[in-house]
């Protein structure tokens, strides 16, 4: 079975990138054969401009020289052309390679024209993929209530397993990530109010001007020990800030996808603080390896670290199992079971 993966990779600097490379790497060893297709920063076997009318005719071109089964979309409504409504990468799902789409985000509210623009391009996604794949069970149940889907499977968001839980915490806690607005981060910087003897670290870097306001002014008036590392951070600086982390904070005020944040986290054996923003919180909860607080609320996230940090064990059980369940072979068996049973259709 030959795979097309259509989707940015390293080194771009992009969560998906770093998803797409993982799920590619797994595939591989599981004996798949996997034809990457990414932009033009990508380090990928084609390069496409993902926002080009001629997007499909290229991949059709691709798909027929290399012998592609299935076409498999890494699906960020921001990737493709926002002037043609996406119609673009639709036309890829028509193709002769048998469409089978990631979708990173799912709303569970539509609000507003932009979000209903969106929903509708779901809708016809769902209506001309063989199979949509999300990760989480609500995020399912949301695309099957809302646009009556019958072609959806959950596959948990894939991660490698750094190492098992620490037996116990200190009181080292972490906001990772790129910084938008939706992330929330002044409510981490305000929570330090509330955590005397505690340290917080913010490192990633803003993807938008009013977000690096908006932090820069939650620290201009800080209390407590925080501590900044702003801009793209590399994979050797981010496996010291998780090593040396007890608590990962995630304090989305919007978050209609799982978080590669979280996943890291539970790589590499760390509970987490989430609010209930979107499908953010949903695995930690199902699986009890945080706990889950108020959005835009202070003083509950200084509540959720105290309650880790005085049952800081009681987490890993929770960790572990989730880490059996997303690890990327097992993740990519899943996978290889959606594309075998669309490959039959």
């Amino acid at each position: 079975m030959n795979i097309g993966l259509l989707s940015p990779f390293p080194p771009e600097k992009d969560g998906i990138a770093l998803y797409s490379q993982g799920l590619l790497s797994a595939l591989q060893e599981h004996g798949v054969r996997v034809t990457s297709i990414g932009r033009k920063q990508s380090e990928a076997d084609y390069h496409l401009d993902f926002r080009s009318l001629l997007l499909a005719k290229s991949i059709k071109g691709i798909a027929k020289k290399e012998g592609m089964d299935i076409l498999h979309i890494q699906y960020n409504p921001t990737y493709f052309s926002k002037f043609l409504l996406n119609s673009n990468m639709i036309a890829c799902l028509r193709g002769k390679a048998k469409a089978v789409v990631t979708m990173h985000e799912v709303r569970y509210g539509v609000k507003g024209m932009k979000e209903r623009i969106i929903d509708g391009i779901d809708k016809s996604i769902i209506r001309n993929a063989k199979a949509v794949i999300v990760h989480t069970p609500r995020q399912k149940q949301m695309l099957e209530k809302r646009h009556g889907a019958g072609n959806v499977h959950v596959i948990y968001h894939g991660l490698c397993i750094k190492r098992p839980p620490k037996p116990q915490g200190g009181k080292n806690l972490l906001v990772f990530g790129m910084i938008s607005r939706g992330k929330g981060v002044p409510y981490a910087i305000r929570a330090m109010e509330h955590l005397s003897g505690f340290s917080l670290t913010v490192a990633g870097r803003f993807i938008d001007r009013r977000a690096e306001e908006e932090v820069k002014e939650a620290l201009s008036t800080a209390e407590g020990n925080v501590r900044t590392d702003f801009g793209w951070i590399s994979e050797e600086k981010k496996e010291q800030y998780y090593l040396n982390a007890d608590i990962v904070i995630l304090p989305h005020l919007w978050a209609p996808y799982q978080s590669g944040i979280l996943h890291n986290a539970v790589s590499y054996g760390i509970p987490v603080v989430a609010t209930k923003a979107g499908a953010l919180a949903e695995m930690a909860e199902a699986f009890g390896f945080g706990e889950i607080v108020r959005q835009g609320d202070p003083k509950a996230i200084a509540d959720g670290v105290r309650r880790i940090c005085d049952g800081y064990s009681t987490y890993a059980k929770g960790i572990i199992g989730y880490q059996k369940e997303a690890e990327w072979s097992h993740v990519a068996r899943k996978h290889i079971s959606v594309f075998e049973n669309v490959a039959k259709e």
